[in-house]
């Protein structure tokens, strides 16, 4: 019983943990935000911000594949004899993540140019370097 209220109490240390962290964070971001914008410019700034959008977007473009590999791995794992489809599913995931790689991919490189002339306003920016 005394483990179990110990855990307890880690648990919600942990929690509580995470929680401040996170507000950190967010405190901290929103606070450099203007020494960003003073040493890179704002179309600098603006075109980093791009780029991180566009990198939460191609994480959506996972589709929950790591999570069913994990946790056909895990559940393999345990299996005997299950190594020949633990790499059969893995060729078959690799074969789905680079298809969607290629198409996100060509994708970015087809509109670029119209990204960058008409979405980004690059200002005092040349349209080539954005």
């Amino acid at each position: 019983m005394e483990n179990m209220l110990k855990k307890n109490i880690s648990v919600q240390r942990n929690i509580v943990a995470n929680y401040i962290g996170t507000f950190c964070q967010a405190i901290l971001g929103f606070l450099f935000v203007p020494l960003y914008i003073k040493y890179l410019g704002i179309e600098s700034y603006g075109i980093i911000g791009f780029s991180v959008s566009l990198s939460a977007l191609i994480r959506l473009a996972d589709l929950g594949l790591s999570v069913t590999l994990s946790r056909e791995f895990a559940r393999c794992s345990v299996l005997p004899n299950s190594a020949r489809q633990m790499r059969s599913l893995l060729k078959t995931l690799q074969t789905v993540y680079w298809a969607i790689s290629f198409l996100i991919g060509f994708m970015i490189v087809a509109v670029a140019p119209l990204i960058a002339r008409y979405w980004i306003n690059p200002g005092s920016l040349d349209v080539n370097v954005v």
